[in-house]
């Protein structure tokens, strides 16, 4: 709750806000069986490995883009069927370990 208050006073007065660690808006919370998920690192010295790993996942996604055309382009490319299945594989890990932002 102070962070969220924080939050939105800064944005009111124009100052920069804070970037909190975990960010209020990544802790989720299930009501109903009381799980917690939380989807940004806990502390400062977790950021730099979660944005390597999302910037990783940022590229296989890309790659990912890039190989479908290729093969719209050539379907009988051999090579590019376990390429494309290799980077699904390696975006699925890295949706699991580095959820999606939701700030």
């Amino acid at each position: 709750m102070f962070w969220e208050k924080e939050i939105q006073r800064c944005e009111e007065t124009g100052l920069e806000a804070p970037d909190p660690i975990p960010h209020p808006d990544d802790i989720i919370v299930d009501i109903k069986t009381g799980r917690v998920e939380i989807r940004e690192p806990i502390t400062p010295e977790e950021r730099p490995a979660w944005d390597k790993l999302r910037e990783q996942k940022a590229k296989t996604e890309d790659l990912i883009v890039k190989i479908k055309a290729a093969r719209k382009k050539n379907p009988h490319d051999a090579e590019l069927v376990p390429a494309l299945k290799t980077q699904e594989k390696l975006k699925e890990r890295f949706s699991v370990q580095i959820p999606d932002k939701l700030t």
